[in-house]
């Protein structure tokens, strides 16, 4: 089954916003505000991922990568929700 020409750009977008969510995961561990641009690509990533996985539900690699990228939103969510109780911990 032949591939179409928007599938592939949109898997294309979403691997580089799953890239660019990884990278900005790890930058803003040490740079505090850089995790929300992580979270923002994290997000960006998932719904065109989904959007390509919708076009061609056999794709392994999309699947792979929609999952990869869940895992990325959980840590982001984790790390935002160990910050705030840090932060709060800090105050007191």
């Amino acid at each position: 089954m032949k591939k179409e020409s928007g599938s592939s750009h949109q898997e294309q977008t979403s691997l580089t916003f799953r890239i660019v969510g990884a990278a900005l995961l790890i930058v803003g561990l040490f740079i505090p505000f850089v995790i929300l641009a992580a979270l923002t690509a994290g997000i960006v990533a998932v719904v065109v991922g989904s959007s390509a996985k919708r076009k061609n539900p056999d794709d392994r690699k999309a699947h792979a990568g929609n999952l990869l990228e869940w895992i990325t939103l959980g840590l982001i969510g984790a790390i935002l929700v160990f910050a705030i109780i840090a932060a709060f911990t800090w105050a007191s």
